[in-house]
């Protein structure tokens, strides 16, 4: 049986390359390792002392620059003991690995108090809001109204619901058309007054004329609405303004109508007109009347007519050369006002020559205008 051999590669005691057994194994001598040049930069050798001065190494250094240079600049970049024992990240932490500690933080109000302010803000101005928005403080409880002392008007502005509002929320212009609902009233404005009132402003329409039917008498103001009969407010009773007669109610279309509506604007235009020329054309004693659908007429109690038409043919007197569309379309006050004016001068000027001749007409149709018709008595 052959010989095992172990650790057949080395060097022997002397130092030569070959084998070596298991028995002679041991480190190799520090000198041959010496002589052979390893470890030669670690070798620990006696220093000799050298004069120098503070602040200088006193010795000189067994190590090349390159190597000096490399070394400074490694142990400036590794932490040293002091350094480790002062970061409190670098500790452990039950043994586990080091822990980061977290700075600590401020709170979002200490980072934020000018939003903080600004939100306290708006909330004593929510709750100023719903304050004003709810307290019985601002609610309106009185209303007071100006440009009439009519109690009729005054108490239906009073029976209007334009209470129970709050004063900052109101509707001014809405409670102004309800009030400017009454027939009697042209134009109303409704102003608030701290803390808790209305003030109502009116403006009344004026009566113009007093149209009677056989049912009964119309108030009619100079816009043509229907203010009521003169029994419905005592401001109507003794009014002193031009009749007409209508006994079928012809210009309402046979109907008698409500307080509120209206009556044909130039129908009032031309009945204004011609109760106040009529005296010095025809003298006192006639009465005008409507009729459809001759319109206006002028009547005596010894049954003599002048009849004046409707508000186009005195347009049309005004304007003799007026086209087709003009005819159709309502004719515009303005020439009702000219048409009036000659229909009257005609008649006067017809009269005056009947009366100078010694006749007497007991109808004269002024719907032509410039050529008046009339039927002589007997």
């Amino acid at each position: 049986m052959s010989q095992r051999r172990h650790n057949s590669g080395g060097y022997g005691r002397d130092g030569r390359a070959g084998p070596r057994s298991s028995a002679s194994a041991r480190p190799y001598p520090t000198s041959f390792l010496r002589s052979r040049g390893i470890f030669a930069s670690h070798r620990q050798r006696t220093r000799a002392a050298h004069t120098g001065r503070v602040g200088v190494d006193m010795h000189a250094s067994q190590y090349p620059p390159a190597v000096v240079a490399r070394v400074a600049r490694v142990s400036r970049a590794r932490p040293t003991a002091s350094d480790l024992l002062h970061d409190e990240a670098a500790q452990p932490r039950y043994g586990g690995p080091p822990r980061h500690t977290r700075q600590p933080r401020r709170s979002w109000a200490r980072r934020h108090p000018a939003l903080i302010a600004l939100l306290c803000a708006q909330i004593v101005l929510l709750g100023l809001a719903i304050w004003a928005l709810t307290s019985p403080t601002w609610r309106i409880t009185s209303v007071r109204v100006q440009g009439t002392s009519d109690p009729i008007i005054v108490n239906a502005i009073a029976r209007m619901p334009l209470t129970g509002c709050i004063f900052f929320l109101c509707d001014l212009d809405a409670r102004a058309r309800q009030v400017a609902t009454i027939p009697a009233v042209a134009h109303a404005q409704v102003h608030a007054v701290y803390p808790n009132g209305l003030i109502v402003a009116v403006t009344l329409r004026q009566p113009a004329l007093l149209w009677r039917t056989t049912a009964q008498t119309l108030v009619i103001s100079d816009d043509g609405v229907i203010l009521g009969t003169p029994q419905s407010d005592p401001a109507y009773a003794n009014l002193h303004v031009p009749q007409v007669r209508d006994d079928d109610a012809d210009a309402f279309g046979g109907h008698i109508p409500r307080a509120g509506q209206r009556l044909s604007l130039p129908l009032v235009k031309m009945a204004i007109e011609l109760q106040e020329g009529l005296p010095a054309a025809l003298g006192n004693g006639w009465a005008l009347v409507y009729t459809a659908p001759d319109g206006f007429a002028a009547t005596s109690a010894d049954s003599r007519r002048v009849i004046f038409g409707t508000p186009r043919d005195a347009a049309s007197a005004a304007t003799p050369d007026a086209g087709i569309a003009a005819l159709l379309s309502d004719p515009a006050l303005s020439a009702i006002t000219r048409g009036v004016s000659i229909q009257l001068t005609e008649l006067h000027a017809l009269l005056a020559q009947l009366t100078a001749q010694g006749q007497r007409a007991t109808l004269v149709d002024l719907r032509w205008g410039a050529y008046p018709y009339y039927r002589l008595a007997g």
